[in-house]
């Protein structure tokens, strides 16, 4: 007889809500002056923007993406301390969807980079649903994910292109 211990458990109920909630994104709006920048607004008052910053040319676009809330509850950020971050502001699952959306339109609009870029720097339950969306972004876009770790609380996401194979032929 196999056993779970709670944590494993913890981990296939955060999964199958995760997958459930990437198809309720909320909706979002691109920024007319600015085709890198989309925000959204989900309950509570809250507003996030989600930023991209492609470097490269051709083939070899690597696209830096950052996220975080805007407002909370008609507080601006900036009275917040500079705080971005995503915890406490509402549905996480379904928030981290809508970045998802926000990614895979921008790429719609654009082109697959060659890279993908993003830190967590949030509390441990929100890097793991970082490393959760990573994973999902890897393999819809069939790349390579390398998570860099520092205890737990502060993450950086690299998704890349396979390195082509090296067997001689």
């Amino acid at each position: 007889m196999h056993t779970l211990d709670v944590d494993q458990i913890a981990d296939i109920y955060t999964d199958y809500v995760f997958v459930e909630t990437m198809n309720a994104p909320y909706p979002f709006k691109w920024n007319e002056d600015n085709r890198d920048q989309a925000f959204f607004d989900a309950p509570g008052e809250n507003r996030y923007v989600i930023n991209f910053e492609a470097d490269g040319i051709g083939d070899d676009v690597i696209l830096g993406v950052e996220f975080g809330l805007v407002t909370q509850r008609g507080v601006e950020q900036a009275e917040r301390g500079g705080k971005q971050g995503v915890t406490g502001t509402g549905n996480a699952f379904r928030t981290f969807a809508t970045v998802s959306a926000i990614i895979d339109d921008w790429i719609a609009k654009n082109q697959k980079p060659y890279r993908i870029e993003f830190v967590a720097d949030d509390v441990v339950s929100r890097v793991r649903l970082y490393k959760r969306l990573a994973q999902q972004l890897a393999r819809k876009y069939n790349m390579d994910l390398h998570v860099s770790e520092i205890n737990g609380t502060y993450a950086y996401f690299t998704l890349s292109e396979p390195e082509p194979s090296s067997a001689q032929y």
